[in-house]
């Protein structure tokens, strides 16, 4: 009986990676996965200027901060390619107010230091360097941030590189 139950679960993961290479498109030569909620859809649009990479430096803490405009207006942000969703602190998301769209329900987030619940949010424009995403769903953390996070609802639109102390994005 326990052979069964293994035979089974190798038997589906094998379907799911299949589906998953199956779903892939190809959309002007970026890969995106029509499955999951943040996948560019009709409603994103993603802009990669000339198509020249932009690059950051590892700050002495360790982590990579990027400065975007949110409609002109810079916000700080801290790589973190762990985090699902950009997530804005109240400070920054009182900042942003009149330039988000509030989507009325709330998302709960599971963390290394627990479980958390935000506002779940869309940004309409967002630029880092000459690089453009709109329509980039985020999150307002409800609990106290010193920094909004860049998580990958907005770093999925871009191959990214991390080598030594330099962060580089590149369109695909």
């Amino acid at each position: 009986m326990r052979s069964v139950k293994y035979v089974l679960f190798w038997l589906g993961f094998i379907v799911l990676i299949t589906l998953f290479d199956v779903t892939k498109d190809d959309v002007a030569n970026r890969k995106y996965f029509k499955f999951f909620p943040n996948s560019i859809t009709q409603n994103t649009s993603v802009n990669y200027g000339d198509g020249v990479g932009v690059e950051f430096r590892r700050a002495k803490d360790g982590h990579f901060y990027i400065e975007a405009m949110v409609h002109g207006i810079p916000v700080n942000f801290l790589v973190d390619t762990g985090a699902t969703d950009i997530v804005l602190s109240v400070k920054d998301a009182k900042r942003l107010k009149h330039h988000l769209k509030y989507l009325n329900r709330k998302k709960t987030y599971h963390t290394a230091n627990g479980t958390v619940k935000a506002l779940y949010v869309e940004i309409s424009e967002m630029q880092v360097g000459k690089f453009i995403v709109n329509n980039v769903k985020a999150s307002v953390n409800v609990s106290p941030m010193r920094t909004s996070l860049l998580g990958m609802s907005f770093l999925q639109y871009f191959h990214f590189n991390m080598s030594g102390d330099k962060l580089t994005l590149n369109s695909y």
